[in-house]
């Protein structure tokens, strides 16, 4: 049989799986899988001609009776069962016992899995890129994508003793956090479109040179709970294989999604722009190509907007709402582009714009009015960088000074904190584009 050991916990621990698997089964053949399981998977099991394989996490261990009764455990498989999950007997079933502290306990995995339903899958199995920095989720995501059309067979044993009972990891690494926000997005899978009808909201996405992250940030647009959206990416003359990356997923199958390509950089307002001019939706929603969203977004952006009709027309509220705002989830990126779930940004309950003007803040996600864009005739590239940078300080305070700037108080966005990122390298900059701001503002009074 085929075996990988998945290097969930060091080399040590994987050597410890692969003398477990070796003294049992001294034909098998053992395949270690690193921190992108996905490409290792898909090419050993292309050439698989073995019904079922076998994936054990590093450190895990099985005696001898456990490696007997599989056989008898696959011989009792039904046609829709893709395989097997096998659960010590100390198992605690509760989805609280996830990633407890001070031991972290791994979602559940399939230790046995048929070859058939992963390799004939569709959509295909592993597709690592759509993972972006979770690519070692890989196996766990695969397992949500079969749910669709097979099930699973739950087995006490024993003689199985999983590593992940007993493995500890370090505080600064908040896996327990982690798990709790991705796996929401981890388990979803892509809503089909709506029968008629123009979209409620437009995602724009502007993209340079973001191919590595692209695709999990139109991911997380395809797998949200609510489905009259559109998305529009704008390749901004990107010269990585972002075209490459977008022509070859079969995400971009999707009929919601559009692909519109500048040959140079042009920046990103001009980006913007170019999306408002064909955006179909009321709302329109930025994301930029690093980050994502939660699985409940545009739900939650969709239940405010209508709140925010009701009061305008009962007069409730004295303006309409331009911009509707929301609390994000920060991730610092680490030197090996690896992600931690920093802390929790809330946005300001009311925006004083003179005050943001003076002390910018993040601020995501910013779902705009599309009629209200438009009559501002979009973001301005006047600035002393061309639209470049600060776009979005920038229409927060033209709107907030003519319209409401809505919070809702749950984090509906995940942000990247990143050194390289364009506004962590320009900082300095900001003294001249806030000068030519206040000016702008002055002459619009």
């Amino acid at each position: 049989m085929l075996v990988f050991i998945w290097n969930a916990f060091g080399d040590q621990a994987v050597r410890r799986a692969e003398a477990c698997v070796t003294a049992a089964w001294p034909r098998s053949r053992i395949v270690r899988l690193g921190a992108h399981p996905a490409k290792e998977l898909r090419r050993e099991l292309a050439g698989c001609s073995d019904p079922f394989f076998a994936v054990l996490a590093a450190g895990d261990a099985a005696e001898p009776e456990w490696f007997a009764n599989v056989p008898a455990w696959l011989a009792s498989l039904d046609d829709q069962e893709a395989g097997i999950i096998f659960q010590p007997e100390e198992q605690i079933d509760a989805p609280a016992a996830v990633f407890a502290a001070p031991r972290v306990r791994l979602p559940e995995i399939p230790q046995l899995w048929r070859t058939a339903a992963v390799r004939d899958g569709t959509p295909p199995a592993f597709v690592e890129q759509e993972l972006g920095p979770f690519a070692g989720y890989g196996l766990i995501e695969m397992k949500s994508r079969l749910a669709r059309g097979w099930s699973w067979k739950t087995v006490r044993s024993a003689a199985y003793h999983p590593a992940s009972v007993h493995q500890r990891f370090p505080s600064w690494r908040r896996y327990a956090r982690e798990w709790e926000l991705l796996s929401p997005l981890l388990g979803a899978q892509p809503s089909d479109p709506p029968p008629s009808g123009n979209p409620l909201f437009t995602v724009v996405i502007c993209s340079y040179n973001d191919a590595d992250y692209l695709l999990w940030a139109v991911r997380s647009v395809m797998v949200q709970t609510r489905s009259d959206w559109e998305l529009l990416i704008v390749d901004d003359g990107s010269t990585d294989n972002t075209e490459q990356v977008l022509r070859q997923s079969p995400l971009l199958r999707d009929a919601r999604i559009r692909l519109l390509r500048h040959e140079t950089n042009r920046g990103k307002s001009v980006c913007l722009n170019h999306a408002l001019a064909l955006a179909k939706g009321r709302w329109l929603l930025e994301l930029d190509a690093d980050d994502w969203l939660s699985l409940d977004c545009l739900a939650k952006l969709a239940d405010s907007a209508s709140a925010a009709e009701v009061e305008a027309e009962s007069a409730v509220s004295g303006q309409d709402t331009g911009v509707l705002v929301a609390d994000h989830v920060e991730w610092q990126e680490r030197a090996d582009r690896s992600l931690i779930p920093a802390r929790l940004q809330r946005a300001p309950d009311s925006i004083d714009v003179y005050r943001l003007l003076d002390h910018p803040v993040a601020i995501a996600p910013r779902a705009y009015h599309v009629p209200l864009l438009k009559r501002l005739q979009g973001w301005r590239t006047t600035d002393p960088y061309g639209g470049r940078l600060y776009e979005d300080v920038q229409m927060l305070i033209r709107i907030g000074r003519i319209q409401t700037i809505r919070r809702i108080p749950a984090p509906l966005y995940h942000r990247r904190v990143r050194r390289t990122s364009v506004t962590q390298r320009n900082k300095a900059l900001y003294p001249v584009w806030h000068d030519w701001m206040a000016a702008s503002l002055a002459s619009d009074s």
